[in-house]
């Protein structure tokens, strides 16, 4: 080979080793892209799993507001009861009143 190829090939090769660095320096910057991706995906889990902590406490909650709830539906049945009776017993003192007010 004479000296001509031989710089021709130095510059090839050059060239060549430019173009690795440019590509390890991106493939660097990818990896540590991959990393805080890595690194959030985790703090994402965590996450998840406070708030999928937080929805079972709320679920509980709602599950025993719903047994006390369920609880007061006979009390309140009887208050309907009451009114209804009540209701009636007006009607009744009033058609008394006014049978008594009629007589006089």
């Amino acid at each position: 080979m004479d000296s001509e190829t031989l710089f021709k090939k130095a510059k090839e090769l050059k060239s060549q080793t430019e173009q690795m660095r440019t590509l390890v320096a991106l493939l660097s910057e990818h990896i540590e892209q991959l990393n805080k991706i890595d690194e959030m995906m985790v703090e994402n889990k965590k996450l998840a799993h406070i708030l999928e902590d937080a929805m079972s406490v709320d679920l509980n909650n709602l599950k025993q507001e719903n047994h006390h709830l369920e609880a007061l539906i006979p009390t309140l049945q009887q208050n309907v009861d009451l009114l209804e009776s009540y209701k009636k017993l007006s009607e009744e003192i009033k058609e008394m009143r006014k049978e008594i007010k009629d007589n006089d």
